[in-house]
């Protein structure tokens, strides 16, 4: 399932989205139930409200804490909670725990009937959730080739005018990065790109940068402003019947950009991301791809 879609120039989050979506679901339903029971329904919502940002934070945080390394050099981006890298079962355990928390100061004959209205609004956030994620993979998703499946061979050319066959990379772990040179993010990211193909190329990683739609000699000057030192890929425009990026980028969703694909060694899509990637979010992928050990 895409994590973003787009509606015209702008890219929203379905995450995000389903999110904000379920939060007002759960409210009015919290709202009501409270209510219904006789409970001050704003001292409860505020509960509910509080407990899915705590729980949000706690996802962020725990996500940081395991994956320290990628983010001590750079603390702030710890702050970029539009980027990937939650740990979910953090963020329920840390919701959760606060509006257990926040139950005890009930009385006793109340705290019981508080966490049932809780759990009822949670209940009905996470329906909403699952039927809205549902709703969108069935709409956006039904022919994108996603996780699971092998990507098709296709031929461009490399950025010194020689053939560039996606198959020649077979038993390689690939990160497939559909980008634009005018393409704000895909700028942001390419750095950190950069960084971890030096890092691990003698490892089995291959990054490999598709520019959409652009002329060769555009992207070379731009690639060499920036010292990118991965293989750029362009459409061959000397062969009228050779790939275009275009259809190419159109079989993955072309949903957005950046969009990037992390590749097994054997061609099967293993993670599809579409927006800036972070340094963990990239690294823990590197890891869970690349044999460790393998030099």
């Amino acid at each position: 399932m895409p994590n973003v879609f787009s509606i015209g120039p702008f890219l929203v989050s379905t995450s995000i989205l389903g999110l904000l979506l379920s939060l007002f679901s759960a409210s009015w339903v919290v709202g009501r139930y409270a209510k219904h029971v006789g409970l001050e329904v704003r001292t409860v919502r505020r509960i509910m409200e509080t407990g899915l940002l705590i729980g949000i934070v706690g996802a962020r945080l725990a996500f940081v804490v395991l994956n320290w390394e990628s983010y001590r050099e750079n603390l702030w981006t710890i702050l970029f909670f539009w980027q990937p890298g939650y740990l979910p079962a953090a963020g329920l355990i840390s919701g959760v725990g606060y509006a257990i928390w926040q139950a005890q100061k009930w009385a006793p004959n109340e705290r019981l009937v508080c966490l049932r209205v809780l759990g009822s609004g949670a209940a009905v956030a996470a329906v909403v959730l699952v039927t809205f994620l549902g709703g969108v993979r069935l709409a956006l998703d039904s022919n994108a080739l996603r996780a699971g499946d092998r990507v098709p061979e296709f031929v461009l050319k490399n950025l010194e005018g020689k053939i560039a066959r996606f198959s020649d990379l077979r038993g390689q772990t690939v990160i497939l990065n559909f980008w634009a040179t005018w393409c704000p993010p895909c700028r942001r990211e390419m750095p950190l790109l950069e960084n971890v193909y030096q890092r691990n190329r003698d490892r089995g990683l291959t990054i490999v940068g598709v520019a959409l739609d652009e002329p060769a000699d555009l992207v070379t000057r731009f690639v060499d402003s920036m010292g990118i030192t991965y293989p750029i890929w362009v459409d061959d425009d000397t062969k009228p019947d050779s790939d275009r990026t275009l259809d190419i980028y159109a079989q993955f969703g072309e949903t957005g950009l950046p969009t990037t694909l992390f590749v097994g060694a054997d061609g099967v899509i293993q993670k599809t991301y579409v927006g800036e990637l972070s340094r963990a979010f990239v690294e823990q992928w590197v890891r869970k791809l690349v044999p460790a050990g393998v030099n």
